[in-house]
């Protein structure tokens, strides 16, 4: 049974939270492409689709079109539309048995082969996943349904009506916020999920990226995560609940609480950041639900260039890390 997958992801280039919400300030729209705990969401999706699609699943960026991952009639015709309906008639004509459709917009732990024990048991030619609180935006089709259509967007919304439903009751986050981004950093580092962090875990419950900087004077606290390519210089405090992504610089005193540092993000001297987003020149602080941006880049900015090489530690608080294969 052959099956491929065609994955639908949002442009860069707008906001998925209103402009006036504070968390526009930090997020961009594609947000499943920033790194939560090492590892953005999509990559986590193409991972997971690999090992259930007989092909390698194909992507299509969104653009600036708008909508779910299954186009409605009234959809324009659109560079985004016709790039959707050329990726699923190639595998249509290809012949593939099933075709799981999804757009890629929240973290979500259902199991795909789960998705089509129901599909086949049900026969059903259209099978759409949901949660509780509404679709995740997952679908899986019967390729034949579509090879004699006069398209297969039309092919697929003559399919909608007669679709079946897919209850899936687990762990579903659909990242609308900077809220919802800090409870999955933070599910993930308590086990809450099963999202894990992507390093090695030097010591239970603190994982480091690859090539992470930690200095012997710094007080890392379970659970935490320093990203690969991160430095957290000496007399820092990293601790409850805080994840530090990839290439960030934590300078010297400074302390971090139940706080979210997104990539690529310098952090000054002697500063405590405490229920905060920290992005660029820019911080979100979770309970107030305020967004300020830093004008001076010695406090919050994106990380400087260091003229000088640093000795590598490879050791936090004492214990050693192993090489990262």
């Amino acid at each position: 049974m052959q099956i491929g997958a065609v994955m639908t992801v949002a442009s860069l280039e707008e906001n998925s939270f209103p402009s006036s919400s504070p968390a526009a300030q930090i997020l961009p729209r594609t947000s499943v492409l920033v790194d939560v705990l090492g590892k953005n969401i999509f990559e986590r999706t193409v991972s997971t689709l690999q090992k259930f699609a007989s092909v390698p699943p194909s992507m299509v960026s969104e653009g600036a079109a708008s909508g779910h991952f299954l186009p409605p009639q009234t959809w324009r015709r659109s560079s985004f539309v016709s790039a959707w309906e050329e990726s699923v008639a190639g595998y249509v004509r290809n012949g593939v048995d099933h075709l799981l459709l999804l757009r890629v917009s929240a973290y979500h732990e259902l199991d795909y082969r789960h998705l089509l024990e129901f599909h086949l048991e049900t026969n059903s030619a259209l099978t759409q996943a949901y949660a509780a609180d509404g679709s995740l935006e997952i679908a899986l089709v019967r390729a034949a349904h579509l090879r004699d259509a006069e398209s297969c967007l039309a092919g697929l919304s003559s399919l909608i009506p007669a679709q079946r439903r897919f209850v899936f009751r687990g762990y579903v986050n659909r990242l609308r916020g900077a809220h919802d981004f800090y409870r999955l950093v933070s599910d993930g580092l308590h086990g809450v999920c099963a999202l894990t962090p992507a390093g090695v875990e030097v010591r239970e419950r603190v994982w480091a990226g690859a090539g992470a900087e930690i200095d012997a004077s710094a007080t890392i606290s379970a659970p935490t995560f320093i990203g690969a390519g991160s430095r957290v210089a000496a007399g820092c405090t990293i601790a409850d609940t805080t994840a530090v992504e990839r290439n960030c610089e934590i300078d010297c005193g400074t302390t971090v609480l139940q706080s979210w540092v997104l990539p690529d993000t310098y952090v000054g001297m002697a500063l405590t950041v405490r229920r905060s987003v920290v992005s660029n020149r820019r911080l979100f602080h979770l309970d107030r639900k305020v967004a300020i941006t830093c004008g001076d880049p010695r406090l919050v900015g994106p990380r400087r260039k260091s003229g000088v090489l640093l000795t590598k530690i490879q050791s936090l608080l004492r214990y050693e890390m192993p090489p990262v294969e």
